[in-house]
């Protein structure tokens, strides 16, 4: 946050503000941001992860980089799509 209290993401390019960003981009941070809560809630007991068609608007290298880090965390995911490139 800046001292305005606007919230603003450091990029390679720089500070941006939330509302320059593209809407797979700040799909991406929220899904970073529900993961890292669910981390910080649960340190006791491993749940599982239930996503509902949430990869709409990812670009298919962010897309793939998600999809490998759910991989490597070994939890359980449910993902409910209607698109074939998330399966």
């Amino acid at each position: 946050m800046d001292a305005a209290s606007h919230m603003t993401v450091t990029t390679g390019n720089g500070v941006e503000a939330l509302e320059c960003l593209s809407r797979g981009t700040l799909e991406l941070i929220y899904f970073a941001m529900r993961m890292a809560a669910g981390e910080l809630l649960c340190q006791e007991e491993s749940l599982p992860v239930i996503l509902d068609d949430i990869f709409g608007m990812y670009e298919e290298e962010d897309l793939e980089a998600v999809l490998g880090w759910m991989y490597k965390e070994k939890k359980q995911v449910i993902i409910s799509t209607c698109s074939k490139r998330e399966m």
